[in-house]
């Protein structure tokens, strides 16, 4: 082997090679109107989706250099669109994108913000060639795919740009950064965005009405859950657009323990609530759904009445939730601390329940009278 050295740094020359590849004239001289690599270009699709990762792994001063010009003109080169698509899978906005005119472009500052290498980012912002909350097609700003990416370091530098917009919602999803960062589990990302006086963070999703603590609820991020659920504003008793329920019961049914026991820790919330769509309890949710974890957190509370009947159907939660096919609420309820004999017999009183209460405290008294 003549050049010895090859392979010590692989991700560095694997990065060379794409981002060479890339800035090739004729590869530069495709349409970024092409929403496909074409197929006598076998390297484009790898090349434009993965050398971000290489030079993430690899950076020298020879890659950087390469990254930097393959960026400069960003907007009007076919990888940008092939990049945010390889990772993202934007596949359901191409027609309407594609077709539209006047459609925007993605500059090179949304690509380094969509990839989060610090080092790039930097260097991208101190060319100062692009506006910080220009949007991309995808009407998305470079804060906001930072956001949703996790990338702490780049939402900074962003946020202390002096012309940056904080709050900006997407035109097509209507998100805010926070909102992004809610969703995807960012609690560095949450917690720079909420440092700002003009972000607000109780703020509801346009055209839809859900909020950052909403969207966290939903999505079971505890972390984001309990620093949104830290400030004075804003308000645990929300509704998810289109529902009944609150996100209480949300994370009740989806089975996101860590966002219950929060939700429960609120003096402001009633663990006894009714889903007033079909009149269901929390801890009816918790059962049928076979959440054993939440069915605890139910039963400890002393403020948990384990015998209250749902609205519609007069029964008991446990009752109703037990007649309930392909439901295994047997082993949860016996590690709740219940024990429990289903009749096997036909006949009406069919899978009926019989529960008896193991010691332990704050369970309550749970009667067979009233199933």
């Amino acid at each position: 082997m003549r050049d010895p050295t090859l392979f010590h740094s692989p991700h560095s020359a694997i990065a060379e090679v794409c981002l060479t590849y890339l800035n090739f004239g004729y590869i530069r001289d495709l349409s970024p109107d092409d929403n496909r690599a074409p197929e006598i270009h076998p390297l484009l699709d790898y090349a434009s989706c993965y050398w971000g990762e290489h030079a993430r792994k690899g950076m020298t001063e020879d890659v950087k250099v390469l990254v930097l010009s393959l960026l400069d003109t960003f907007d009007e080169h076919i990888s940008a669109i092939l990049l945010i698509w390889g990772h993202d899978g934007f596949e359901r906005w191409r027609r309407e994108l594609y077709e539209a005119e006047g459609r925007k472009k993605c500059t090179g500052l949304h690509g380094a913000a969509f990839l989060g290498i610090v080092e790039i980012f930097a260097a991208v912002l101190e060319l100062k060639k692009w506006e910080v909350n220009k949007e991309d097609c995808f009407g998305r700003t470079a804060l906001t795919w930072a956001a949703e990416k996790g990338h702490v370091a780049v939402v900074k530098m962003l946020l202390q740009q002096e012309d940056i917009n904080p709050d900006q919602a997407d035109t097509y999803s209507a998100m805010t950064p926070l909102m992004w960062a809610a969703d995807s589990g960012h609690d560095g990302v949450v917690n720079a965005l909420l440092e700002r006086e003009d972000v607000n963070p109780d703020a509801a999703r346009r055209g839809f009405g859900s909020t950052a603590l909403a969207w966290a609820a939903d999505s079971g991020h505890a972390g984001v859950v309990e620093i949104l659920l830290g400030r004075v504003d804003v308000s645990p008793n929300q509704q998810l657009p289109g529902s009944e329920k609150t996100l209480l019961f949300w994370a009740v049914e989806k089975g996101h323990q860590g966002v219950v026991k929060l939700l429960l820790e609120r003096e402001d919330l009633d663990p006894n609530t009714v889903d007033m769509e079909y009149g269901d309890t929390l801890l009816l949710w918790a059962v049928c759904e076979n959440h054993e974890g939440i069915l605890r957190l139910l039963l400890e509370r002393r403020d948990v009445d384990p015998n209250d009947v749902d609205i519609p159907g007069g029964r008991g939660p446990l009752s109703r939730a037990a007649s309930v096919p392909n439901r295994p609420v047997r082993p949860t309820l016996g590690t709740a601390g219940l024990t429990q004999a289903f009749s096997e017999t036909a006949g009406p009183d069919c899978g009926k329940p019989a529960f008896q209460k193991k010691a332990g405290p704050g369970l309550g008294d749970l009667q067979a009278s009233g199933f």
